[in-house]
């Protein structure tokens, strides 16, 4: 094969055929193991290996194209919050792998938490978003603290891609400690009513 200026070597010495075959069933194995384990190996840009997304909530969606643009893999719970638990998030949590973000309803963080527990990580909400359906009005109550305020500056959280705004608040909130943590709501109290929809973001770590 011509090589075409490209050289391949290793430690300065030319790679041999055995070599690089060698190497293609290291990642070969790793590619098996990460699928069976449930276990997320490849590093991601924003420090959460899965965002989860309901689908049925186009803010869910657009939270979780956000962040799978920086490597995140979504998992979706309308495929079966059971079979996402115990086939993906249960073998990730077993092992010291990166973060896990989500923008859900309550009753998906309630169940994801409560079982994020039992195996030792910490759980968080980082927002409750109320909009309407109908208008997409919108308000939100914030979980920050000093050196996560940048969200209530961003202009993005008070329009249509609030959902794009929270996601940069959840990166910024995965690696940072919760001192003197304060809730702060942007946008005025949304009245109830059937195009009122409540989702919440939340980090596992």
């Amino acid at each position: 094969m011509e090589n075409r200026g490209i050289s391949f070597s290793k430690y300065g010495a030319p790679l041999s055929r055995r070599s690089i075959l060698g190497g293609a069933c290291v990642l070969s194995a790793m590619a098996f193991t990460e699928q069976a384990s449930g276990v997320r190996l490849c590093a991601t840009t924003n420090g959460f290996s899965f965002v989860v997304t309901d689908n049925r909530f186009s803010p869910s969606i657009d939270f979780g194209q956000r962040l799978s643009s920086g490597g995140s893999e979504r998992l979706e719970v309308t495929k079966g919050l059971t079979k996402l638990w115990s086939e993906r998030l249960a073998p990730h949590w077993r092992a010291p792998t990166g973060a896990v973000a989500g923008l859900t309803s309550w009753a998906v963080w309630e169940g994801l938490s409560e079982q994020s527990y039992g195996q030792f990580r910490r759980a968080r909400i980082i927002g409750t978003h109320e909009f309407d359906l109908a208008t997409n009005a919108s308000s939100h109550d914030l979980t920050i603290e000093s050196r996560t305020d940048a969200i209530l500056a961003d202009p993005q959280l008070r329009g249509a891609k609030w959902p794009l705004a929270i996601a940069r608040h959840a990166v910024s909130c995965v690696n940072e400690p919760r001192d003197n943590d304060q809730t702060c709501r942007v946008g005025a109290p949304m009245l109830e009513s059937r195009e009122t929809l409540r989702l919440i973001s939340w980090i596992i770590v």
